[in-house]
């Protein structure tokens, strides 16, 4: 069997709480119990908060528009060149159908 023995300095606390409710001791035990914990917890066990994958998406699109950001915009290269090829190229209508002429040629080549 063991036995705890007071020190001396304990003792008035100890006087103030012998008597209160079985609640108030179970309170107080808690409050102790919590408060070791907190402080013996290392720091690589608490935990992190775990990202979901939208939130992942989301955190790397903002950091992808913030390095779009600090890159110059200006680095288009000069092109002036093509536009003394193609001058003398008439425009082509308006009211051309592409797709069509696209989807004919493929008929056409391909059966």
């Amino acid at each position: 069997m063991e036995t705890a023995v007071l020190e001396p300095k304990a003792i008035p606390y100890w006087n103030l709480i012998k008597d209160a409710s079985i609640d108030i001791k179970f309170a107080l035990i808690s409050l102790l119990n919590e408060s070791i914990r907190i402080a013996v917890k290392p720091k690589s066990e608490k935990k992190k908060k775990e990202l979901s994958a939208a939130e992942i998406r989301e955190q790397k699109t903002k950091e992808v528009l913030a390095e779009l950001k600090k890159m110059k915009t200006d680095k288009s290269a000069d092109v002036s060149w093509v536009r003394e090829i193609v001058k003398n190229v008439p425009e082509m209508d308006s009211d051309v159908d592409y797709d069509k002429i696209k989807y004919d040629y493929l008929m056409e080549k391909y059966g």
